[in-house]
């Protein structure tokens, strides 16, 4: 399956190789799972409060590190989460 996203990219990941590290910073690391996991929390979050809004612009002030990654994936995702069974 050829991935043409980046959040396809995240999923696929997950599935096949969820402990591998996927991103370092200078004080933390995250497995593709648990990238996965807090992007989808963090998305469902940006969909409840956004009333379900999609194709809407999300300003994310970001520092550079992993939290800014789940911070994007999430925002990138939004749609996506909306019917995910992780919960906050």
């Amino acid at each position: 399956m050829m991935n043409i996203n980046v959040l396809q990219y995240l999923e696929s990941s997950v599935n096949k190789v969820p402990d591998k590290i996927a991103f370092t910073d200078q004080k933390n690391q995250i497995t593709y799972k648990a990238l996965g996991l807090s992007s989808k929390r963090i998305g469902s979050e940006i969909y409840r409060k956004t009333n379900g809004q999609i194709r809407q612009p999300i300003v994310v002030f970001v520092d550079r590190n992993i939290e800014s990654l789940v911070a994007f994936m999430a925002s990138s995702g939004t749609k996506l989460f909306s019917n995910s069974k992780v919960r906050i």
